[in-house]
This record gives structure tokens, C-alpha cells and sequence, in this order.
């Protein structure tokens, strides 16, 4: 993959594009990342909301600070990752 891809800005969204569209594989791993990280944010927000159901952030402060934590690492990260090209 590495060897087709060309760093040029006149050709990146090119070859991006052309290695999108050359296999089932290419597309279906997409995809899989995709809804990966759809399911780790999802299992963040079920952990940060059963922790506020179950006042678990009164026993450990943190536990809590640490899951916060976790949550706004990954959506920075996932920003990042967006918005960068």
C-alpha cells in the first residue's frame, strides 16, 4: 500500500481514492475500523453512564477521573484523525 500511495498534493486524493477502489478487502477492513470505533465509543458511554447510575464515582474518585479521562483522550484522538489529512 505504501508504494502506491504519492505524498504530492497535486495526486494524494488520487491515489487515496485509486487505493480505496482496488480490492473488497481494502473497503471491508474500512468499514470494520469504522464500526470499531463506533462500538469503543459506545462502550465508553455505557461505562461512564453505569458508573453515574451506580454512584461508583463516590467510592473512587479515581476510577472516575481515569474514565473521563479515557473518553476525552479518545475523542481528541478521533478528532485528530478526522480533521488531519
Amino acid at each position: 500500500m505504501a508504494s502506491l500511495y504519492t505524498p504530492t498534493v497535486a495526486s494524494a486524493y488520487d491515489s487515496t481514492i485509486t487505493l480505496m477502489r482496488m480490492g473488497l478487502s481494502d473497503e471491508l477492513l474500512r468499514r470494520l475500523h469504522i464500526n470499531g470505533t463506533h462500538y469503543l465509543f459506545a462502550a465508553i458511554c455505557l461505562n461512564l453512564f453505569f458508573s453515574i447510575w451506580h454512584d461508583s464515582y463516590k467510592v473512587s474518585g479515581v476510577s472516575w477521573i481515569l474514565s473521563v479521562f479515557a473518553y476525552y483522550l479518545i475523542a481528541i484522538t478521533a478528532f485528530l484523525g478526522f480533521i488531519l489529512p
